[in-house]
């Protein structure tokens, strides 16, 4: 028996999340028993009862009902699980998806490196990351032991189904294919307003193309609200037309991922970066910055911003892609869906069992 443990429910629709149920869903095609553990929190992520059973309730049940079990820890800041399999001589994984900055002194900065310090003395437990930059870090900033780090890939599946929609979604969905009628060219960005995601650049970014036809959609779960608002307030000031998605289904994220023409990944700091290959497998041309994580998965199959904090290299990069011949974008499209093809589920779950 396999334990996955995957958090609160309220995360479900995060990458974080994603990165787990779409390899659950493969290895149950290759008749794996896997039985998933999360927490029910009626949509507040973040409420006392969460913690609660974050650090007290889910410790007990590590101790007394998974000890028979492998054990899957679906993220680092669910770490301080695999402490309560001491008495288990079965597998404890723990899938790392982001490493703190050394310079990074939040509460959770200090306190994931506080759970890496302590893991880095454990002999029991194995690391999965979803990329080498990844794990080089692990190795390198937290001294976990490389032959203990193990790359599996985000498995990527690309399900739609728009019978699902309801009609507030139906809505918003013909209100783009309405903007591409008109001759629009259709941005996207999808994920959160944390600031690593360098979403400010936008800003400057969409003022200055103002003169062209591009309609963009900012979709995704903001768990920085401060940040969200700060963004919306200064692009409704600088009266720039684009749409604001907040908590948006999967099914409907698959279908602005097809209504769009490009996918700006603007972040700063990624252990993967999901969303690119999403937005490859849709036939997005995607414009990236150039950090580790999205050159290691783009593969040179997307258009690479260097200076990322420069809204003008932003405005160049997007103007080049506005440009180019339609042989040169098909090409490019052509390079993204095969590069998309290298994170199919049956092939990440292969990746996986060789770790069972």
């Amino acid at each position: 028996m396999l334990t996955w443990i995957v958090g609160p429910t309220g995360r479900f629709d995060t990458g974080v999340a994603k990165y787990s149920f779409e390899l659950i869903n493969a290895l149950k095609k290759f008749k794996k028993d896997i039985n998933i553990v999360s927490y029910e929190d009626n949509g507040k992520p973040n409420s006392l009862s969460r913690y609660i059973w974050q650090f007290i309730l889910l410790p007990l049940h590590v101790v007394f009902k998974t000890r028979h079990d492998d054990l899957v820890i679906y993220q680092e800041a669910f770490s301080h699980l695999s402490f309560f399999r001491m008495f288990s001589n079965k597998k404890t994984m723990i899938i790392i998806h982001h490493v703190p900055e050394v310079n990074d002194l939040s509460i959770k900065g200090l306190y994931l490196k506080s759970l890496f310090f302590l893991l880095s003395k454990m002999k029991h437990v194995v690391y999965i990351v979803p990329t080498s930059f990844t794990g080089k870090l692990l190795n390198d900033v937290m001294k976990l032991p490389n032959e203990k780090i193990n790359i599996v890939p985000n498995a990527i599946s690309y399900a739609k189904d728009s019978e699902l929609f309801d009609t507030k979604e139906i809505s918003i969905v013909d209100s783009i294919l309405e903007k591409k009628k008109k001759g629009y060219t259709i941005a996207l960005n999808v994920g959160s307003f944390e600031k690593r995601k360098n979403l400010s650049v936008l800003t400057d970014v969409f003022r200055q193309l103002r003169n062209e036809k591009i309609y963009f959609i900012k979709a995704g779960f903001a768990i920085d609200e401060k940040n969200k608002n700060a963004f919306d307030t200064e692009m409704k000031e600088s009266g720039i037309d684009y749409l604001l998605l907040d908590k948006v289904s999967s099914e409907l994220i698959c279908k602005l991922y097809e209504c769009s023409d490009l996918y700006l990944a603007t972040s700063t700091y990624e252990g993967f970066g999901r969303t690119l290959v999403e937005a490859q497998n849709a036939k997005c041309i995607v414009i990236s910055s150039s950090i580790p994580a999205h050159n290691e998965i783009m593969n040179n199959a997307a258009l690479e911003v260097t200076s990322y904090l420069q809204s003008d290299e932003w405005v160049k990069m997007i103007k080049t892609s506005l440009s180019m011949e339609q042989s040169e974008r098909n090409k490019l499209i052509a390079d993204g869906l095969i590069n998309s093809s290298r994170f199919s589920p049956v092939n990440v779950a292969q990746t996986f069992m060789k770790i069972l």
